[in-house]
């Protein structure tokens, strides 16, 4: 969270936030058991993200058991209204609000970093995200990450990681089409 290109926050410390992401348990609406991602954020989630809106409830508090839920995860899984519970395997955490972005993130649940990570048991960060000082700081960014012996990282554009999601679901749409073309 300190490498060169970081831009800074008001108060000088680096506009950075580490977090977590897992997947956790959920039903479809049509009773299947299926995987959502629970992502947490930490002090700087949301200031990273601009177009972070809260649109039902409120936002978690941190250092408590609750959640958030993407507008989306509403529309696909069962009981992800403000108010129900959520089952991790420290017990069950309300959804207190729900959220959208217009993005990736609308399909997610959402709580505060350091208490997911205690509740499914994680001892390290899985993600950082930071808000460059300018496009071309990436350069500079990148190669301070990929060249410390002590990081084992993969630092992508946040326009890079969404198309290196989606190529998968591409690939296989493109199956599906061929066979039936």
């Amino acid at each position: 969270m300190d490498a060169p290109g970081i831009a800074k926050a008001p108060d000088g410390s680096p506009m950075a936030d580490p977090g977590v992401n897992s997947g956790v348990p959920v039903i479809r609406l049509n009773g299947r058991l299926a995987y959502d991602t629970l992502r947490g954020f930490g002090p700087k989630g949301v200031m990273l993200r601009p177009e972070f809106h809260m649109v039902s409830g409120r936002m978690f508090r941190a250092g408590t058991r609750e959640l958030i839920v993407g507008v989306l995860a509403k529309t696909q899984f069962r009981n992800m209204n403000v108010g129900d519970k959520v089952i991790l395997p420290d017990g069950e955490w309300p959804i207190v609000g729900s959220y959208t972005t217009g993005d990736l993130l609308d399909g997610q649940l959402i709580g505060d970093t350091e208490t997911v990570m205690k509740a499914i048991r994680k001892p390290a960060y899985n993600s950082v995200l930071v808000r460059l000082a300018s496009p071309s700081s990436f350069a500079d960014f990148k190669r301070a990450l990929t060249t410390n012996p002590a990081l084992a990282v993969d630092p992508y554009l946040q326009s890079e990681w969404y198309k290196k999601l989606s190529e998968g679901f591409s690939t296989f749409f493109k199956v599906i089409a061929y066979g039936i073309g």
